[in-house]
């Protein structure tokens, strides 16, 4: 009769392995590193995975299914106010980045490791972007259709544009002495770019007209008559 697999031996050789792909990267790590790593027979390993792939593979697919959880925790049309929009986006920029502080090699993993392994491990990858753009793309929708955002807004592009700063403020979270604070640094700029902009505030047309009609006029200079 065949053994009963356990779980937690599972998240064991899981965890062996996310830390040996992240710091050998995957062509120079095998089962029998990850064995080693556990101290245990080569056997054991196989009965949980059927290769060194298999692993890789659900690790990846492990962070993948993290990060979409969190953006379906939030539904895009609950966000009735500004306020609430506006929370949405905090909400889920905030959790994205905890996803990485607590687990320091997902983002090597996902964006350098991955793209050594095989066309089928980079299409996942894709796969799993383009899911994202798609989430994104739904919570601006929502703040376009209640006049939160332009009606003018491309959401396709504008999602991909906001995903790669989000992407980019990962990486940087990753290389940073204080994470949290940096963390809350690209909040806090994903924020700013959704709902302010880059522009500086301008004045109203108004204001702009009181100000020029109360500027005092310069008379103009006596010509001076030739002589």
């Amino acid at each position: 009769m065949p053994r009963k697999l356990q779980p937690e031996r599972r998240r064991e050789i899981l965890a062996a392995a996310r830390e040996l792909f992240a710091t050998r990267g995957y062509q120079d790590t095998n089962v029998a590193d990850v064995a080693a790593r556990l101290r245990m027979g080569h056997g054991t390993v196989y009965r949980y995975f059927k290769n060194k792939r298999d692993i890789f593979a659900q690790i990846i697919d492990e962070i993948v299914g993290t990060v979409t959880r969190i953006a379906v925790a939030e539904v895009p049309a609950r966000a009735a106010t500004l306020a609430d929009y506006r929370g949405q986006i905090e909400r889920i920029g905030a959790r994205l980045y905890r996803i990485f502080a607590d687990d320091p090699h997902a983002m090597k993993l996902v964006f350098e490791v991955a793209h050594s392994v095989d066309q089928e491990m980079r299409d996942r990858l894709d796969a799993a972007f383009e899911g994202l753009a798609r989430f994104t793309a739904a919570y601006l929708g929502n703040g376009r259709d209640r006049g939160f955002l332009r009606a003018d807004l491309d959401l396709d592009v504008t999602a991909r544009a906001l995903n790669a700063v989000v992407i980019e403020g990962i990486r940087r979270c990753a290389m940073a002495a204080d994470l949290e604070a940096e963390a809350a640094r690209w909040v806090a700029i994903i924020v700013q770019l959704q709902f302010e902009g880059l522009a500086a505030p301008q004045p109203a047309p108004a204001a702009a007209k009181r100000n020029r009609d109360s500027e005092t006029p310069v008379a103009p200079r006596p010509r001076t008559r030739a002589r």
